[in-house]
């Protein structure tokens, strides 16, 4: 899992902590954009190691109701990553801070799914159990 500071409805995310030692492809910083057009759910910018470019990957942002859970705390949406969208799930504890799962559906193409416990999130999919 990936941990960051913040909820995305706070505006930018900082990584704190990657469950990978050797993570080549770190979500090191995400800005959501509420109003910034495509709409209506705005973009996201997000800056990561596995390019030298200093430049953002921009993004749609479009969240989608987790079946089963509050909406308070789990969303679901899609992160680009290395030219494909991976399902995964970001989970609001306090709204403030977020955990980016790596499941079977977004774990950066090359390791094993990693799974947390549900500590704070942000806006993305999980395939596993909210428990895991």
């Amino acid at each position: 899992y990936e941990y960051f500071t913040q909820g995305l409805l706070f505006g930018t995310q900082l990584l704190v902590y990657s469950s990978l030692a050797e993570d080549s492809s770190r979500l090191c910083m995400i800005t959501y954009y509420p109003n910034e057009e495509p709409g209506p759910d705005g973009r996201l910018h997000i800056l990561t190691t596995f390019t030298q470019e200093k430049k953002f990957i921009v993004q749609t942002y479009t969240p989608y109701t987790v079946n089963g859970y509050d909406t308070k705390y789990a969303t679901e949406a899609r992160i680009f990553r290395k030219g494909v969208f991976y399902e995964t799930r970001v989970i609001f504890t306090d709204g403030r801070r977020c955990t980016i799962l790596r499941t079977k559906g977004y774990h950066n193409g090359w390791f094993p799914p990693h799974s947390s416990r549900p500590n704070q999130g942000s806006p993305l999919t999980i395939v596993e159990p909210l428990g895991c």
